[in-house]
């Protein structure tokens, strides 16, 4: 498909933006910034994990935004999985 405005091929723009671990865009913009604010972030646990795990989606969905869902609801529903495996134990005793 090419785009009438550029006269660019979609998929090769695509492509160029695509940020795995070893492209310039992880490497340069993405890692660094991530790392600076995480550092400035308040020394809170739940805060920095927080914020990583977002970030994480970020990175994940830079690629496929429609794996998101798939990959939240994944999140949830272990989430959910191990909450009960903590009650359970806990009636046991």
């Amino acid at each position: 498909m090419e785009c009438r405005a550029t006269g660019l091929a979609v998929n090769s723009f695509r492509q160029r933006l695509q940020m795995v671990f070893s492209s310039h865009i992880f490497i340069f913009y993405f890692l660094p910034l991530v790392v600076t604010i995480y550092h400035l972030l308040p020394k809170v646990r739940v805060v920095q994990h927080s914020f990583l795990t977002c970030c994480g989606y970020i990175f994940y969905g830079w690629w496929n935004p429609w794996h998101l869902p798939l990959a939240l609801g994944s999140m949830a529903f272990n989430f959910w999985v191990g909450r009960s495996i903590i009650a359970s134990a806990a009636n046991k005793q």
